[in-house]
């Protein structure tokens, strides 16, 4: 940031060259992660059976569903990294 804003250029672009790309990484990763945590949170609130069955195997998609949406944010952050080489 300091280099570009050592050759003038101006605000709008050092943002969207340099500090977008590497903020993308971390936003991506705390979406997904929400997702997956509103899931859990929206699911405990249905399950309050004394049969485990009720709720042993929706949970088990459940945490299926929650461990995809953390892959797909771990995947989407190594794509968009702009330090990774390819």
């Amino acid at each position: 940031m300091e280099a570009a804003r050592a050759i003038g250029i101006p605000a709008g672009g050092q943002i969207v060259r340099h500090a977008l790309p590497n903020a993308m990484g971390p936003v991506v990763v705390t979406g997904t992660i929400g997702v997956a945590g509103i899931i859990l949170a929206e699911a405990g609130r249905s399950f309050l059976t004394v049969a485990w069955w009720a709720s042993f195997f929706p949970g088990l998609a459940m945490a299926v569903a929650v461990f995809g949406f953390n892959l797909f944010g771990d995947a989407l952050r190594d794509a968009l990294d702009p330090r990774a080489v390819r």
